[in-house]
């Protein structure tokens, strides 16, 4: 990928952010200094935003950028929510200290990029030497994190002597193929392809080709990274194919009931004939209106989630295209596999039908994904939910690309 069409797209969402957060005049301390931090990352990328072209730059340059974007992008997400929170307190699933929690966790790691950005402009340059600036070899034991390093920003000891020794000091993001590979070296066994396809979609969350030592740290969280790494591709090994469940009768209160059908769409009345057609089947609806508030409600449900992900206890209908926020609004040219890549990275294979109009043809992602279709066509829709309040599950198998029938 050219590195100025990264550049200029970061420096885009630095602005957006910037824009989105003077809008705002009740700040807590935590979203003062992220306002603070990423007016300093605009200012930063902004001579990129102006460039004709810059062919030659080195890889800690160019990953610097990007994993600073993607910092920015889950930021972005966690901002939506606690906005929502603020402003719609009766949203019982979003908890204000977690919501706090992650907030503060991202201005961590926002400093550490923009720290990391700085000095990869200062000493790298637009030399390209790329081949040079290859993890270095493994050795059989690590070396010492050093002072002033990306390893700073990693909590966990066995990540933090995992990227040290088998990535990189000054690595901030490593391709996702060469990152398996080194994981499978410190595994001590190769990852299979059907295991990290499942481990990269929960690494990588916004598809940005790499994983940066933030997201694997906050992945392994206060676990052993082997442990971790063992217990989540078991775990995927386990529900490798769809297993019915039976749900208990009695739930608490607070519990979602089944079956349930999870609509996301940031104008509810879009699917306004849907959503009844469902109803009169006695079939739960929830439905969310944003790519942030989705993620944070699968979050928050993720255990019920996980004992009854049936096709015939749990669906969800998506649109493609989504407006983000309540105000200073966006499209998201990328909702519909956001969402889905967020669902098949927390191992949950709850089928999916996105349901498009006019970008129809760019739901082409759906093939990817097992469980996955796409259509424009509401009878279609109105067939996924005629089969679902039936109890059948069989019919997901012939969930496919822009389906007309």
């Amino acid at each position: 990928m050219e590195f100025l069409s990264v550049a200029t797209a970061v420096y885009g969402l630095a602005c957006a952010i910037n824009d989105w957060l003077d809008q705002r005049e009740e700040k807590d301390d935590t979203v003062k200094q992220i306002s603070v931090t990423i007016s300093q990352i605009q200012k930063i990328l902004q001579p990129f935003s102006t460039m004709q072209a810059a062919d030659h730059v080195e890889r800690p340059l160019f990953d610097s950028v990007a994993s600073v974007g993607d910092t920015m992008k889950r930021t972005q997400e966690h901002l939506f929510v606690w906005e929502y929170k603020r402003t719609r307190r009766i949203v019982a699933f979003l908890s204000p200290s977690v919501v706090i929690k992650q907030l503060k966790d991202d201005e961590r790691q926002l400093d550490r990029g923009m720290m990391m950005l700085l000095t990869s402009i200062a000493v790298v340059g637009f030399v390209d030497r790329r081949r040079q600036q290859r993890p270095r070899p493994v050795d059989d034991r690590p070396p010492p994190a050093t002072a002033g390093s990306i390893l700073e920003s990693i909590s966990n000891h066995d990540v933090r002597e995992f990227w040290s020794g088998y990535i990189g000091e000054q690595i901030s993001l490593v391709p996702s193929d060469e990152f398996r590979a080194r994981l499978g070296i410190w595994l001590k066994g190769e990852i299979s392809a059907e295991a990290w396809l499942t481990l990269n979609l929960r690494l990588d969350e916004f598809g940005i080709g790499g994983v940066t030592p933030s997201n694997l740290d906050s992945f392994i969280g206060d676990g052993r990274l082997e442990d971790v790494v063992h217990s989540f591709i078991k775990e995927s090994n386990a529900i490798s194919r769809y297993k019915l469940k039976t749900p208990k009768n009695v739930q608490p209160a607070d519990t979602p009931r089944l079956p349930l059908l999870i609509c996301i769409d940031d104008n509810p009345i879009n699917i306004d004939d849907e959503v009844k057609h469902a109803l009169t089947f006695g079939i739960n609806v929830v439905q969310l209106t944003s790519t942030a508030l989705a993620k944070a409600w699968i979050d928050a449900n993720k255990e019920f989630l996980k004992c009854n992900d049936d096709p015939s206890l749990i669906r969800v209908i998506s649109d493609n295209h989504r407006t983000e926020s309540t105000t200073n609004p966006f499209l998201n040219l990328a909702a519909g596999e956001n969402i889905l890549r967020y669902l098949r990275g927390h191992q949950l294979k709850i089928p999916v039908l996105i349901y498009a109009a006019s970008s129809i043809s760019l739901t082409t992602y759906v093939e990817q994904y097992q469980g996955a279709g796409s259509t424009y066509i509401p009878r279609v829709c109105m067939e996924y939910i005629t089969a679902f309040g039936a109890g059948r599950s069989d019919d997901v198998r012939q969930l496919k690309y822009m389906m007309e029938e």
